[in-house]
């Protein structure tokens, strides 16, 4: 007799190839925190982002334009190696838990201090 799947269940069977042994879940709570978590990313992103540039000229008069777009070049490239270094620990670890608190941590740095 075949299984009763649940639809309120966050696991949702997907079929294996039909040798009856395999059977894979998706979890899908980990991919909703995983959206919450790129969602606060993009918040940071628009919200600070375009501050940055009057509040540079308001510091110092005679910054440049070439000196605004190196520091966000900076930021894009800290942000690859640091997507790359999490990702890594966190298939190492098999655990994303880590990664999803420093994320937050960041997200409430950013807006809390």
């Amino acid at each position: 007799m075949p299984k009763k799947k649940n639809a309120n269940n966050y696991y949702n069977s997907v079929e294996g190839d039909g040798d009856g042994g395999d059977e894979m879940k998706t979890d899908w709570r980990s991919i909703m925190i995983s959206n919450i978590v790129a969602f606060l990313g993009s918040v940071t992103m628009s919200s600070i982002t375009p501050t940055v540039w009057p509040y540079m000229k308001k510091i110092d008069v005679n910054t440049t334009e070439n000196l605004y777009g190196f520091i966000r070049g900076l930021y894009a490239f800290g942000n690859v190696i640091f997507s790359m270094l999490s990702g890594y620990l966190s298939n190492k670890a098999s655990d994303t838990r880590l990664v999803t608190f420093c994320r937050f941590k960041d997200f409430n740095d950013t807006f809390l201090h």
